[in-house]
């Protein structure tokens, strides 16, 4: 009865927390603004993502459909 959620397909690790990735991989249902233009992203995408799932989760749809 515990659900578990992980996807590290594309980690890395980053020398300090000022460096920020810029990969534009992933489902553009979870991806943060900053993903979707195309800029550098850091943690604050990932909570994002998670608030995505979350919302997902108790609504049953994701919150953007566009």
């Amino acid at each position: 009865m515990n659900a578990k959620l992980g996807d590290f397909g594309l980690a890395k690790p980053v020398k300090n927390s000022k460096e920020l990735a810029m990969t534009y991989v992933g489902s553009p249902y979870y991806m943060s603004p900053e993903q979707c233009k195309a800029e550098g992203y850091g943690e604050k995408s990932d909570i994002w993502s998670l608030g995505v799932i979350i919302y997902e989760m108790a609504n049953l749809s994701p919150p953007f459909t566009a």
